[in-house]
C-alpha cells in the first residue's frame, strides 16, 4: 500500500464529512491538535444507513468525539443538514460563507476553484484531492480556502498503486470505532442491504 502525501503545512479547514464510523472525526481531531488549521467542519446529517439507527446527525457525533479527543469547542463547526458527499461540500461552503459573513468579510460573485488530485510516486488512483478556492475581486478576502480530502471510504481497502479495492475484513469488529450500534437480529436486513450496495460499487 502506497504512503500518503506530505500535507500541506496549513489549512484553512479541516473537512469531516459525516459516516458511520468515528475514526474520522479521530483523523480531523489528530490534525486539529497537529496545528494544521484553526477550524474543524463537522458535515453530516442522516444518511440512508445511518438515518435508520442514529437518534442524532452524524456532524453532532463527530463534533462530540472531537471534544472528546481534545478539540475546543469554539474550534469546531457543525453542519448537519447534508444527505450526501455532494451535499457535504455544498452546504459546508454555505455555512463557512455565512460565518465570514457574521465577521464583517464580505464575499465577492466570483471565485476560482482549483481541485489537484494527489499521486504518490507511480500510484494509478490518487490518495486524495486537494481543493482550492479564492474570490477574486477582492484577491482572497472575501473567501479562501485550502484542503485536503483523502480518498478514502471506511470499511474498504484501497491500493492506491494498483487500483484495486477490497473489503476489509477487519472493519466490522471494531465496533469501538463505529458510531452504528452492534448489529442484532432486526437490523441483519439492513446490514446486508449495506453490503449489497458496497459489492456493486466495488465489484
Amino acid at each position: 500500500m502506497a504512503e500518503s502525501p506530505e500535507l500541506p503545512k496549513q489549512a484553512d479547514l479541516i473537512l469531516a464529512a459525516g459516516t458511520q464510523d468515528l475514526r474520522v472525526a479521530d483523523h480531523a481531531a489528530a490534525l486539529y491538535l497537529k496545528g494544521l488549521a484553526p477550524i474543524i467542519v463537522c458535515s453530516g446529517g442522516f444518511g440512508k444507513v445511518t438515518a435508520k439507527v442514529l437518534s442524532k446527525p452524524e456532524a453532532e457525533l463527530f463534533a462530540e468525539r472531537c471534544i472528546e479527543n481534545g478539540v475546543p469547542s469554539d474550534a469546531i463547526v457543525v453542519e448537519d443538514r447534508s444527505t450526501n458527499t455532494g451535499e457535504n461540500f455544498r452546504f459546508s461552503k454555505e455555512l463557512c460563507e455565512a460565518l465570514a459573513v457574521k465577521v464583517g468579510i464580505i464575499a465577492c460573485n466570483h471565485v476560482i476553484y482549483r481541485v489537484t488530485p494527489r499521486y504518490q510516486d507511480s500510484d494509478l488512483v490518487a490518495t486524495g484531492v486537494q481543493m482550492e478556492a479564492r474570490s477574486v475581486e477582492d484577491r482572497g478576502t472575501g473567501l479562501q480556502f485550502n484542503v485536503f480530502v483523502y480518498n478514502y471510504q471506511p470499511g474498504i481497502l484501497i491500493d492506491y498503486r494498483t487500483g484495486e479495492s477490497r473489503r476489509d475484513p477487519d472493519y466490522q469488529k471494531d465496533v469501538s470505532r463505529s458510531i452504528l450500534p452492534s448489529v442484532s437480529s432486526d437490523q441483519n436486513a439492513l446490514s446486508e442491504e449495506n453490503n449489497a450496495a458496497q459489492n456493486l460499487a466495488y465489484d
